[in-house]
């Protein structure tokens, strides 16, 4: 949120670990007011990085400053297209943020890896339906909207490749009856067999 950090002093420095928190949407172009901050970010679902902020040289324990002037935003989180182990530039020598493939293979920014584009596909299509069917208030939600593979999301089954074949949520909580468009979403998984969205509640 944009007030994240609203009651803490601008110039000390400060230590925010939000990485892999389900957190999608923009970083608050406000907390450039915040001259010494390492904010760690990465395993999200982040789709902005204001400019303003990879200007804050002191940022990241001063990863910012040492880094290329074109590659400063690297310093926070990779962009998308592109990942890193760490999910941004760190001081070692393994850290770049390195281009994949594909664009859709790392579609968010501060991406760990490269993702198999038809694992990508999946992924976009399970997100689209937890985010459509309320997945937030579902009971058992387990790695959903997370960076860890689909297989090992609660109630999705997967073939020895990996593949997605089966969706099971029955009695989940699910907050409304999927629709047209999202059981059409679905029926786009290649090798999806069983889908059982249970009743909602």
């Amino acid at each position: 949120p944009a007030n994240l950090l609203a009651t803490t002093e601008h110039n000390a420095s400060i230590r925010v670990d939000l990485s892999y928190n389900f957190i999608n949407g923009a970083v608050p172009e406000e907390l450039h007011s915040f001259n010494r901050l390492n904010i760690d970010l990465v395993g999200n679902q982040i789709d902005d990085l204001p400019e303003v902020l990879c200007r804050k040289l002191d940022w990241m324990d001063g990863v910012v400053r040492f880094v290329n002037e074109a590659e400063r935003c690297d310093a926070i989180l990779c962009p998308p297209g592109s990942s890193s182990p760490y999910g941004r530039v760190m001081n070692t020598a393994d850290s770049s943020c390195k281009k994949c493939p594909y664009d859709d293979q790392a579609p968010y920014f501060g991406s760990l890896a490269c993702l198999d584009r038809a694992e990508a596909s999946e992924r976009d299509i399970l997100s689209d339906f937890y985010l459509k069917t309320n997945g937030r208030n579902w009971i058992y939600a387990d790695n959903w909207f997370t960076v860890k593979h689909v297989c090992s999301w609660a109630g999705v089954k997967c073939d020895e490749r990996l593949s997605v074949t089966a969706i099971s949520l029955e009695n989940n909580g699910l907050q409304s009856e999927p629709t047209d468009d999202i059981l059409l979403r679905l029926s786009e998984l290649p090798n999806l067999q069983v889908r059982d969205a249970g009743s909602c509640s």
